[in-house]
C-alpha cells in the first residue's frame, strides 16, 4: 500500500473509554514515532497518538512504508496501530484529549536569530493555549 492510500487496518479503532490514560506526542520523526510505538507496545492500557503537521509523514506512519527504519519497528507499529497507537494530523483534537503530552520536535541548535527554537516554541505555545481551555 502506498502512503497516500487510506490503510484498511485503521477500521478497528478502540474508543477513548477503553484506555486508562491518553498520551499525545507532538512530532512524528526519529524520536517521537519509535518512542511512542514502544510505549504503546508495552502499555496496552494507554492510548498513544503521534501528531504532526506533515501529512505525508503521518500517512507514511499509517502505511506499510514507515518513514523511519529501526530493526523491529515495523512489527511493533503493525501490532499496535489502530489498537492503542494512532498517527494523526489533527493536533488540536489530540492535545485536548491528552493526559500527558510529549514534545518531540526539532531540537534547536541556535539560541538567537532565524530559526532559533521556533518549532519547539510554537509547539509549547499551542499546547499551553489548548490546556487553558480544557
Amino acid at each position: 500500500m502506498h502512503p497516500s492510500q487510506t490503510p484498511q487496518h485503521i477500521t478497528n479503532i478502540s474508543t477513548m473509554s477503553d484506555f486508562k490514560l491518553n498520551i499525545c506526542c507532538m512530532g512524528a520523526g526519529y524520536v517521537g514515532g519509535p518512542t511512542m510505538a514502544v510505549i504503546a507496545e508495552n502499555c496496552p492500557h494507554i492510548r498513544v497518538c503521534v501528531v504532526d503537521l506533515n501529512a505525508a509523514q503521518i500517512a507514511a506512519w499509517n502505511s506499510d512504508y514507515l518513514p523511519i527504519y529501526e530493526p523491529g519497528l515495523k512489527e511493533v507499529v503493525e501490532k499496535c496501530r489502530g489498537k492503542n497507537l494512532f498517527f494523526s494530523t489533527d493536533i488540536d483534537a489530540e492535545l485536548v484529549k491528552a493526559d500527558i503530552i510529549f514534545i518531540s520536535v526539532n531540537t534547536p541548535t541556535k539560541t538567537q536569530g532565524i530559526g532559533a527554537g521556533k518549532v519547539r516554541e510554537a509547539s509549547e505555545r499551542r499546547r499551553s493555549e489548548l490546556s487553558r481551555s480544557r
